[in-house]
């Protein structure tokens, strides 16, 4: 998932959704609801666009959802019951995630039941964990800065980012910090890509972090997303090469 709204502007957006068979939204962040949202905007079929480019248009939601949303189950039926996830790549990456009783969850593009909700682009399986440990180097894409000319580094300790390599996001948490403090540094998310149509990273995350073959790794607030984290931010990492494995098994990335 991309970087949230705050829940004051949130709640306009899910009170008219409520009123209407369909909801669509675009704005520059990512559309996250909380469970309480969820359930009030009912029946409901939402799909939101936030920060929509032409690049988008031209790759990521031109797609096979089929194809997409068999991915999505395939890495669900491999992640779901594994009590560790880990990713590691040749970069120096190696992040040990717990998922302990939080859900997977699939963002497939397809919403066709009542109550269906997914971003656009679409196209990753995510956990928000309880429990992160361990390193990762992020060289794809990165709020704020974007595309990135050289990778940015993460230490993760019970769960928290202890040390960020680069002074803009490290600047960036540190701001939020200071309006909520350690929540601005929770390990939120690790997600990973399942769109096949997203071969080249553009510099916008929503897009970037779908990619078939991708992982990203999340900083900031999960309350949408299952945790229980609420953070003016939620700053994804996408990590280009890396291997994942469910309970030290080896996992197949989509292509």
């Amino acid at each position: 998932m991309s970087e949230s709204v705050t829940r004051d502007r949130l709640r306009p957006a899910a009170e008219t959704a409520i009123h209407d068979c369909m909801g669509l939204a675009s704005g520059e962040s990512c559309l996250v609801v909380t469970d309480d949202e969820r359930e009030a905007i009912g029946e409901t079929l939402v799909a939101t666009l936030p920060g929509i480019t032409p690049a988008a248009f031209e790759t990521g939601l031109d797609a096979d959802y089929d194809r997409i949303a068999a991915e999505c189950r395939r890495l669900h039926d491999a992640l779901a019951d594994a009590e560790t996830v880990r990713v590691t790549d040749d970069r120096g990456t190696d992040l040990t995630v717990e998922p302990g009783d939080r859900e997977w969850r699939r963002d497939t593009g397809v919403v066709h039941e009542p109550g269906g909700m997914t971003n656009l682009p679409a196209g990753e399986t995510f956990v928000s964990p309880a429990g992160a440990d361990g390193r990762y180097v992020v060289d794809g894409t990165m709020p704020p800065v974007g595309r990135l000319d050289e990778p940015i580094a993460f230490e993760v300790e019970a769960g928290r980012v202890t040390s960020i390599s680069d002074a803009t996001v490290r600047e960036t948490v540190e701001e939020a910090a200071a309006e909520v403090g350690d929540a601005a540094y929770n390990l939120a998310e690790l997600g990973v890509g399942a769109n096949h149509a997203v071969t080249d990273l553009v510099g916008s995350v929503l897009l970037d972090e779908k990619a078939g073959g991708t992982v990203h790794v999340a900083i900031g607030d999960d309350a949408g997303i299952g945790g229980d984290t609420e953070a003016p931010i939620h700053l994804d990492g996408v990590l280009t090469d890396p291997t994942l494995y469910a309970d030290g098994e080896r996992v197949e990335l989509p292509a």
